[in-house]
């Protein structure tokens, strides 16, 4: 881009020598110079743009690979987390299993004690009906 240095007051003269007035040429002029001395120097370039389509893509393969990596780390913890379902359902069952013997030990126990209670209540009965 080639920048030329821009002679305000010969355009100023010219403006006015084809019927503007002095303001009109001058506010013309001022806007002219200032459109000419806009920085272009932080417009983005095209190395810009193929630098950030290069990073997007690199930053795109790393998140397909991060996100392969946690579909692995959660497949991994279902898997302990079912295994670790299915021990405790197992240490459940063994756990009613010994509490079901604990119940049927102490019921017999009890009705065996209510018989001997029962048959000794009953003897003493009939001795004492008996004499």
């Amino acid at each position: 881009m080639v920048v030329t240095a821009l002679d305000t007051y010969a355009l100023v003269k010219h403006l006015t020598s084809v019927g503007f007035s002095d303001e009109q040429a001058a506010a013309l002029t001022s806007a002219l110079r200032q459109a000419q001395d806009i920085d272009l120097s932080n417009l983005t370039t095209k190395a810009d743009l193929v630098a950030v389509k290069t990073d997007l893509a690199a930053l795109s393969a790393a998140t397909k690979a991060d996100v392969a990596a946690v579909r692995a780390d959660l497949a991994a913890l279902a898997a302990a987390t079912k295994a670790d379902i299915a021990a405790l359902a197992a240490a459940t069952k063994t756990d009613l299993a010994e509490t079901k013997t604990e119940i049927l030990k102490w019921m017999f126990g009890s009705m065996g004690v209510q018989t001997i209670v029962i048959i000794g209540a009953l003897v003493s009965l009939t001795r004492m009906a008996g004499h």
